[in-house]
């Protein structure tokens, strides 16, 4: 799947959809809804704070790129600076860092 798609956000997307369906547009059953989707958007942002870092998918999680023409020459991931770990997205712009720990400008 392309762009970083998982079988787990098209899950999600399609759980989505059919709540949006099952209700309907005029329906005065929203609670389950608002209940669901708020469930959903706290479970993601504690797995924010649990989970910054997910692995680097330019180097797979290694840290080291190997050459083209020799596979035993070996260079930094260029990506994520050698550590092998990218901060995720979510993490990334409510200004988590790597321990968990909000980074707030003042």
């Amino acid at each position: 799947m392309g762009m970083g798609m998982s079988l787990k956000h098209l899950a999600v997307i399609g759980a989505v959809t059919f709540v949006f369906w099952a209700y309907g547009h005029g329906s005065q059953n929203w609670w389950p809804l608002a209940a669901w989707l708020t469930v959903m958007g706290l479970s993601y942002l504690a797995s924010l704070y649990l989970h910054p870092l997910v692995n680097c998918w330019r180097c797979k999680g290694n840290g080291r790129h190997t050459g083209m023409l020799w596979d035993y020459a070996r260079r930094p991931c260029e990506r994520c600076a050698g550590s092998g770990r990218k901060i995720r997205f979510g993490a990334r712009m409510l200004r988590i860092d790597e321990t968990g720990h909000s980074n707030q400008r003042r």
